[in-house]
């Protein structure tokens, strides 16, 4: 559950959150997981913010791979395949037919703001290997996608994501865990879909940060607007120009825990993460720096305890390192935590700490700003009567994505409603995020989306999906100061195994 980039204190709130979660979904550790409808590049943050040269709020995506997703196999989640241990199979395929803007930009003097909307198909097929035993559980998931442009056909596009998965019980008392998620994934579809949606199939309620820098392979606002002046806005080499470049991205996380005692657990855990742009745009000259081309470690340390059946605390410390194309960032944290069950239909949980943060620009011998930030979080969930709500507020050092800021604050309100006895669910997943201070100059965003989910057959179900963002400010090469954006997509996702709502 740590930061993508890791320079965000690791917030053990979040893991006393899923482990409550997880009480009402006993094996939410065990399922194997699904394809769901997901437009960003990793399926396991959420991400919301792509700048050209200029701001651009572009795509939400919880846990996090492009086209089509992969859930986490330790996230909960309806519509599961219930499939077999330790055998190669096809766990799901997925048609979507969607309508989408491809960005509509706040300023009536920028030609960015004709480009328009698009219709895309996109298919896709999730298989891999999956195991789980005594000793732990595997998974190995392979997912390609292909979506067809219907009014920008250059723009059509492949993507791929590789997931896997390992828990190993070392001992009665010791466990490994780790995971690596990798995607070959292209540019433009962060550019065309919010994907607020995340999972169309189902919410999960643990959407985090929804910011995502991304300065991506274009050159200046102005330069584009002056090519814009001189070619058609619908004309694809323009287009290919800003939204054609390929990012391979990468994540991998590696924890061990040990089970001191019956009621306290210690934690080492690591994190590294990579985003490699795979093909250089040179459709409209001069390119910029990139955070794209940006890396992050951490590791941090802590100690859980369950006070009662009910009751858990416990401590984290934390250093999270961060390299983009314009910062490198340092976060040094500590925070406390404790988190509370009620009868077994809410859970609440609370953090607190500080953080010490250095941001240094790349310019060589420029002054590296330092600052103690206060760090909080807290999150509150209820379920019953069929429906489950998940609110969650944090603030934190620093930002993940080599953007300069000092402090992040972020906030999610989810919630989704299966009637007992019924083939269908309806869900909500709403995100916001402000960076503040730094070179962002107080950049936000946030996202609003929606839909339902049917069971059709047995082993198939629909659903339809609907998603809004917006994004204000601008950040220290910013020639844009808002952007927003929209998308509707109708999915239909087939199992050779039957769906367990």
């Amino acid at each position: 559950m740590a930061d993508k980039f890791g320079i965000v204190q690791r917030n053990i709130s979040k893991y006393v959150a899923r482990e409550q979660f997880c009480g009402w979904n006993s094996d939410c550790n065990h399922r194997v997981p699904i394809a769901t409808m997901h437009s960003s590049v990793l399926a396991r943050r959420v991400r919301l913010l792509v700048v050209f040269g200029f701001v651009t709020a572009a795509g939400f995506a919880q846990s996090d791979t492009e086209g089509l997703a992969i859930a986490p196999a330790d996230t909960p989640q309806s519509g599961t395949v219930v499939g077999r241990h330790g055998k190669f199979e096809l766990y799901n395929v997925t048609t979507s037919v969607g309508y989408s803007s491809l960005g509509n930009f706040g300023t009536s003097s920028s030609a960015l703001g004709t480009l328009g909307a698009d219709y895309d198909i996109t298919s896709a097929v999730s298989a891999g290997y999956s195991s789980t035993g005594e000793g732990g559980y595997f998974s190995l998931i392979y997912t390609p996608s292909y979506t067809r442009r219907i009014r920008f056909s250059n723009l059509s596009a492949f993507d791929q994501s590789l997931a896997l998965s390992l828990r190993h019980n070392l001992t009665g008392r010791s466990t490994l865990k780790t995971s690596l998620d990798i995607s070959d994934a292209t540019v433009q579809q962060l550019a065309f879909v919010p994907s607020t949606f995340a999972n169309a199939a189902a919410a999960n309620g643990t959407s985090g940060d929804v910011l995502r820098g991304i300065v991506g392979q274009s050159p200046a606002s102005v330069q584009v607007d002056e090519a814009f002046a001189q070619r058609d806005t619908g004309n694809a080499a323009i287009l290919a120009g800003l939204f054609g470049s390929r990012v391979l991205t990468g994540a991998a996380h590696l924890e061990y825990d040990w089970a001191a005692t019956a009621r306290s657990q210690l934690f080492v855990a690591t994190d590294a993460s990579r985003d490699q742009p795979l093909e250089a745009n040179t459709e409209l000259g001069q390119q910029s720096q990139s955070t794209l081309r940006s890396s992050a470690e951490s590791v941090s340390a802590g100690w859980n305890h369950s006070l009662s059946p009910r009751t858990t605390t416990g401590f984290a410390v934390g250093y999270h390192r961060s390299r983009s194309g314009y910062f490198n960032g340092d976060v040094t944290d500590a925070n406390y935590t404790v988190g509370q069950e009620f009868r077994n239909r809410w859970f609440t949980t609370a953090s607190a700490g500080l953080g010490r943060v250095s941001i240094g620009p790349q310019t060589s011998g420029a002054p590296v700003r330092t600052s103690l930030q206060w760090l909080s979080s807290g999150s509150v969930g209820v379920k019953g009567h069929g429906q489950s709500v998940i609110f969650h507020a944090a603030r934190s050092g620093g930002d993940s994505y080599g953007l300069g800021s000092d402090s992040s604050t972020s906030a999610g309100l989810s919630w989704n409603w299966t009637p007992s006895r019924h083939a269908y669910s309806l869900f909500v997943d709403n995100s916001y995020q402000r960076l503040r201070e730094g070179g962002t100059s107080n950049v936000a965003a946030w996202t609003l989306g929606g839909g339902a989910e049917k069971r059709i057959t047995r082993q198939a179900t629909a659903s339809l999906s609907l998603a809004y963002l917006d994004s204000s400010g601008q950040t220290l090469i910013s020639g844009q100061p808002r952007i927003s954006g929209y998308q509707i997509q109708l999915t239909i996702a087939w199992s050779p195994r039957p769906v367990v709502n």
